[in-house]
């Protein structure tokens, strides 16, 4: 009987040991997927948002970026390296033109080869 009770507390720690590191270390895919909805989110403008909003946003943008950046835009005079401020000025300036502005990924599928 005492074996069976400790092989059952041994199994609960284990299967739970196996779900904790499933669940806290995502897939490479799934962090990407993030970074790209909390973008869309950072891009968005909607006509009443006030500046702590904007500023909190394009804060939010530069910290998705990497301290260097390297764009390839070929229909746009926007391709070269650029640093995390560069792209929030660029982002910055950006937003001002629009009363509304949304940003979707539809679609969006990650793989790392």
């Amino acid at each position: 009987m005492v074996k069976i009770k400790y092989l059952i507390v041994a199994l609960l720690i284990v299967i739970v040991g196996i779900s904790a590191t499933l669940f806290s270390f995502s897939s490479e895919e799934k962090k990407v997927t993030k970074r790209f909805a909390l973008l869309s989110g950072h891009i968005s403008k909607d006509p009443e948002e006030n500046t702590f909003v904007m500023a909190n946003k394009i804060k939010g943008i530069s910290a998705l970026f990497g301290e260097n950046c390297n764009f390839a835009v070929s229909d746009y005079s926007l391709s070269g390296n650029y640093t995390r401020e560069e792209i929030s000025g660029i982002a910055l300036r950006g937003r001002a033109h629009f009363s509304t502005l949304g940003l979707k990924f539809y679609d969006l599928k990650v793989s790392f080869h």
